[in-house]
């Protein structure tokens, strides 16, 4: 009996342990990214950021600590975004805490060994 008794407490003591590592673990801060590409708009009032050559690939923007319309002054314009992901399923979002203006011109992001 005493052995059962023993055992029982044993297996209580790692499940608990096990569980608080893995709490420990999904307390995890996301990492700051930083993205570069041109701010497009969608209906709704969302804006994205397109990044591939083609001008294809894209994640929505959202603003931490100032509305989201305050990407519109940069609609058109290659910007460079500093935040966190939210989201990485469909439409893929960033909170966005930093915005640097690169150029008022969209130009795709073309990887140096294709821009001869």
């Amino acid at each position: 009996m005493f052995r059962i008794l023993l055992c029982s407490c044993l297996a209580l003591g790692l499940s608990l342990n096990l569980h608080a590592q893995q709490k420990r673990k999904s307390k995890v801060a996301p990492k700051t990214v930083t993205l570069r590409g041109c701010v497009d708009s969608q209906p709704g009032e969302h804006f994205i950021l397109r990044g591939d050559a083609n001008l294809k690939k894209s994640v929505r923007l959202e603003g931490v600590g100032f509305a989201n319309e305050n990407f519109a002054k940069y609609l058109g314009h290659t910007i460079s975004v500093t935040g966190r992901f939210r989201s990485e399923t469909d439409p893929v979002v960033i909170g966005v805490t930093k915005i640097k203006h690169i150029s008022e011109l969209c130009i795709p992001n073309v990887p140096d060994e294709d821009r001869k």
